[in-house]
């Protein structure tokens, strides 16, 4: 804890972005804990972008109403902030109320939410191709994955040679030894 793995994986998503265009992240996390913490941590990093774009952004598992800084978000359309010197800027988080359905929550730009959401990119289901539509366009980010035991990682390995067909960078966030 504490060496700086986490901004090293969004340091890496910011540079992958840019070298294959593509607009957000998911960031996967072990559990809904995990998500809610990060959620904050994903948002104060939006916060630093500083460009004059919209970004949808959606905490993705079963219990994310119950998250303060996520219920705190309100859907919008549009949110114009006025700085201190009179200039709006647009470059806000929301969450937009099409992504509000619990099937598109991937669809938003950054989204933030429990592995198992990667994880069933790699079973054949109901809304399969909304899933990886959802993973498309977006850097991948796992967290703690030295810790997933082996039926997990069978289905990971599933989900990561769909997202590697699709191109879709990933990166690996684990523990160093």
């Amino acid at each position: 804890m504490g060496e700086g793995k986490t901004e090293a994986a969004l340091a890496a998503c910011e540079v992958l972005s840019q070298q294959c265009r593509f607009r957000g992240i998911y960031f996967a996390l072990p559990t809904q804990a995990t998500s809610n913490a990060m959620f904050k941590r994903i948002l104060d990093w939006l916060d630093t972008f500083g460009d004059e774009q919209q970004y949808s952004v959606r905490l993705v598992h079963g219990r994310a109403e119950f998250n303060d800084e996520y219920v705190g978000l309100k859907p919008s359309e549009k949110i114009n902030i006025e700085t201190e010197d009179g200039d709006e800027n647009n470059s806000v988080a929301l969450v937009h109320e099409w992504f509000s359905g619990r099937k598109a929550g991937l669809l938003a730009d950054f989204a933030i939410g429990t592995i198992d959401q990667v994880l069933m990119a790699g079973l054949k289901q109901k809304h399969l191709v909304l899933r990886h539509l959802g993973l498309a366009n977006k850097v991948v980010i796992i967290d703690e994955c030295h810790a997933y035991d082996v039926y997990m990682e069978s289905y990971l390995l599933k989900a990561l040679n769909w997202l590697g067909a699709y191109g879709i960078p990933v990166v690996g966030n684990i523990k160093s030894k």
